[in-house]
């Protein structure tokens, strides 16, 4: 299996000279006030990709594992609401259902919340939502691509996902709103 800690060995370098590079650009950005939210922003993009990427599976002991138990691996849905619809009726746990609508639902709230504060031009809904639905689609494309390229449908690619997506990052938007009227 590949992990996520292959992709923090290139994300740590690349964050250190984004930073380097942006300081030097804007002076203002070394005030710890500024410095402790992009940290904390550079921490969930890290959990974001782990959580929407990783493990990838691609030694063909593990695939050949996966396709005895699995078959052909997960199914992809293109249908709108179809995966919600199924899930809420079908025999799931609680938290089964909380983990899979909830945990899409708070997927790209952070990121929404966070961009209107770092650059002006999303300040709008529509930039936002615009953003959001680009950050999810590109999530959804990459599992399905590194899914094509493994020859193995480790991921679902969902419509549904995207959906669930865009609507929580407009609730981190609501919410950046509420803040920032205060």
């Amino acid at each position: 299996m590949l992990k996520e800690t292959i992709f923090l060995i290139f994300y740590l370098p690349f964050i250190f000279i984004y930073e380097i590079i942006d300081r030097k650009k804007n002076r203002k950005n070394s005030e710890i006030k500024i410095l402790l939210p992009r940290i904390i922003f550079y921490v969930y993009l890290f959990f974001l990709v782990k959580v929407t990427i990783f493990p990838i599976p691609y030694q063909q002991v593990e695939l050949k594992y996966l396709r005895e138990i699995l078959g052909d691996g997960l199914e992809n849905n293109f249908v709108p609401l179809k995966s919600i619809w199924n899930l809420l009726r079908n025999n799931a746990g609680f938290m089964v259902k909380l983990r899979q609508i909830g945990g899409n639902l708070c997927l790209l709230a952070p990121l929404a919340f966070y961009l209107p504060f770092t650059k002006r031009r999303f300040r709008r809904a529509d930039k936002v939502f615009i953003f959001l639905l680009g950050s999810s689609c590109v999530i959804e494309v990459l599992q399905f691509l590194i899914g094509r390229i493994i020859d193995y449908n480790y991921r679902v690619v969902d419509i549904d996902d995207i959906i669930l997506n865009i609507c929580g990052g407009m609730v981190g938007y609501l919410v950046w709103r509420i803040v920032r009227s205060r």
